[in-house]
């Protein structure tokens, strides 16, 4: 036996044999009595069959244990993705107006796949996709907003996508329908003043009302510096009267009819033209950046305008002047939250869009002049643009409805005299189009939409490419960083976007977190939650970028610290509930970064004041992860 092995021996030992080897025996399971054994083999073990055993172990892995660092390494992937998606748009955008085959709609749409909770466990798309609920749960469809009704009958509602800064809309010291009633008054600015002024049903302006009027304007040279104001720092969010029609033919004949006044010819101008002249002025002086917000001259013209208003019958015969006036009384109501607000401004944008559709601004068909028809044209857009964020913000329904609406988008035309519209005006038309109308109609419909209706208009936002001069990626060495005008327009640009995305996933993410506490991220609604908290990042960071580029403007505008407020409520939220205490942390760090933002804009914004104090709030009951 001297050329045998020690196996050789091992085998052919004394004893009965073995029916099983120990491996087998320890794992109870059936062995075939070969040497190495079938089951070893399959278990990676042969080395040991048959005598040996694996150590014995007692772990219990389950199929989450990694799911913290996955789902890091899956979010830290997605940015790389976006960021390399952008770099692609941009370079191709130089060389070619097409979009990018490897940027169309479906690629797009794979970061969002990707996120999935069904695709984070390694099922295939159509399961996944399949698993998602299809029907509204009862929970959103109970989600009927807010009705408030005072001793006096005055009602007000806001429905279910309105903003949350309403919450804490009784901080303001006046929430009446009149607005701030210690605000200056149109007498306090009118010496000479007749002793009032009482609406008629006559068409005609009596030549006394018109000369007061004339009293309240400001000279020529004030009134010239408050029109570019105008244009410089406001028109970019609301501009139906570009500087060609507000200078040539609604400025200078006014004054020059003023002149001649004075030589004792007779008033030439349109007397409804003075009354869109005062609330550009009342814009312009908001706006101006050398005088106070919410100043007494602004109210002054703005009193001015609404009291000419009142003087002729509006349902009469409307004209192209009544609704201009009427729709910057309303954006007025909107910038000047201190005294009215968006409750009181939504029914004024609506009167302008219903007597839009009486003077029917499509007039295309009607063979107008050129100019004529853009300008229309662009009239009805901007009140488009206007009404749309207005009515999700109060969760009441648009005026408009697309299958009534046939006016075409405006477009610079290359032969044009006059450049009625640029490429950020007609990206935002499209978007409002394209975009805003669906989300609008998703979350204040009356039938409560489908969770995969949500994810198609995700993924159709996230297809849209934006011009490269709106993209919030410039470097302080670009020309026009610093300029008013080009960061407010990509600001807007930008947080439209995210303020959309985040409103349709809104509703969704407090379902998450409401009907799987334990695990919101991985609940059927995973998506919504890490969408609304990453746009909500985004939000706030986007506005901590231009707030270093344009830093009194961006104080002045509302709907920057609207957005804010809203996403300072989700980071808080997900400080607050989340069962995850890493992200918890990182959340409770972004609102105290978030706090820290609001105080440097509280000194202008009356609405920065009110989301301050709110976010305060929101710091105080999120619990600090590190206490």
């Amino acid at each position: 036996m001297s050329g045998a092995t020690r196996k050789d021996v091992q085998r052919a030992g004394y004893g009965p044999a073995r029916v099983s080897c120990e491996e087998c025996r320890r794992m109870k399971s059936r062995c075939d009595k070969q040497r190495p054994c079938g089951p070893c083999i399959r278990r990676g073990c042969a080395d040991i069959c048959p005598n040996g055993t694996l150590p014995t172990r007692r772990v219990f892995r389950s199929i989450y244990a990694d799911k913290e660092a996955l789902q890091q390494k899956i979010e830290q992937l997605c940015n790389r993705i976006q960021s390399l998606e952008d770099a692609v748009r941009s370079m191709y955008s130089k060389v070619s107006p097409d979009t990018h085959p490897l940027l169309s709609e479906d690629l797009l749409a794979i970061k969002l796949t990707d996120r999935l909770p069904e695709g984070f466990m390694g099922s295939d798309a159509s399961s996944s996709s399949n698993a998602l609920p299809e029907e509204p749960t009862d929970g959103l469809t109970e989600a009927f907003g807010t009705l408030t009704i005072g001793e006096d009958g005055r009602a007000k509602f806001f429905g279910r996508s309105a903003g949350p800064e309403i919450l804490f809309q009784g901080l303001r010291g006046e929430d009446t329908p009149e607005g701030d009633q210690s605000g200056p008054s149109f007498l306090e600015f009118s010496p000479g003043r007749s002793p009032n002024i009482e609406p008629t049903q006559s068409s005609e302006y009596d030549d006394e009302t018109l000369a007061h009027l004339e009293l309240t304007l400001p000279t020529e040279h004030r009134a010239s510096g408050l029109c570019e104001s105008y244009l410089e720092h406001s028109s970019w969010f609301f501009g139906p009267i570009q500087r060609d029609e507000l200078i040539n033919e609604i400025l200078n004949p006014i004054y020059a009819s003023i002149a001649s006044q004075k030589k004792g010819h007779l008033r030439s101008y349109n007397p409804q033209k003075l009354t869109v002249l005062f609330l550009v002025l009342a814009h312009g002086a908001l706006a101006d950046l050398g005088l106070p917000p919410y100043n007494a001259e602004a109210e002054c013209y703005y009193q001015a305008g609404s009291s000419m208003i009142s003087i002729r019958n509006i349902t009469d015969t409307p004209t192209i002047e009544t609704v201009q006036a009427f729709a910057y009384m309303s954006v007025y109501n909107v910038l000047c939250e201190k005294r009215y607000g968006l409750g009181n401004a939504w029914p004024l944008i609506s009167v302008a869009v219903k007597l839009s559709q009486a003077v029917n601004l499509d007039s295309s068909y009607w063979l107008l002049d050129e100019t004529t028809t853009h300008r229309r044209r662009l009239l009805f857009w901007e009140l488009v643009s206007q009404e749309l964020p207005m009515s999700l913000s109060t969760g009441r329904p648009p005026s408009t409805h697309w299958d009534f609406a046939n006016c075409k988008v405006p477009t610079p035309e290359p032969d044009q005299v006059v450049d009625l519209v640029d490429e950020y005006c007609t990206w935002r038309y499209t978007f409002n189009r394209d975009i805003w109308w669906q989300a609008v109609k998703l979350t204040i419909a009356g039938q409560t939409p489908s969770y995969r209706a949500i994810l198609d208009l995700d993924r159709k936002l996230g297809s849209i490419t934006m011009p490269n001069s709106l993209r919030a990626e410039s470097e302080p060495t670009e020309l026009d960083y610093y300029e008013p005008t080009a960061c407010m327009r990509s600001l807007f640009a930008n947080h439209i976007q995210y303020y959309v995305r985040m409103y349709i996933h809104r509703p969704f993410f407090a379902k998450a977190f409401l009907d799987h506490s334990a695990d919101p991220i991985h609940s059927p609604y995973g998506v919504s939650v890490m969408t609304t908290y990453r746009t909500a990042l985004l939000i706030l960071k986007s506005l901590t970028h231009f707030l270093q580029r344009a830093p009194v403007l961006c104080q002045r505008f509302f709907f920057v610290w609207l957005h804010a407020f809203s996403a300072a409520i989700v980071v808080a939220f997900i400080a607050n509930k989340s069962p995850n205490p890493t992200i918890a942390r990182g959340a409770f760090d972004r609102l105290n970064a978030a706090i820290e933002l609001f105080e440097k804009g509280a000194a202008q914004s009356h609405r920065v004041q009110i989301s301050l104090v709110g976010t305060l709030f929101l710091g105080v009951i999120s619990y600090s992860p590190s206490s």
